[in-house]
């Protein structure tokens, strides 16, 4: 079963998107930027 079209339709990333997407889960990973769920803590 598929479900992925019958949530939201697939986009193409570009490489330059996937650059930043990569950037952005590094500095979550280095403690740089607080998740939703710690944000208050």
């Amino acid at each position: 079963m598929i479900l992925n079209s019958m949530a939201w339709p697939v986009e193409e990333v570009t490489p330059e998107e996937m650059a930043e997407i990569e950037e952005g889960f590094a500095e979550i990973d280095a403690g740089k930027i607080k998740k939703c769920s710690t944000a208050g803590r």
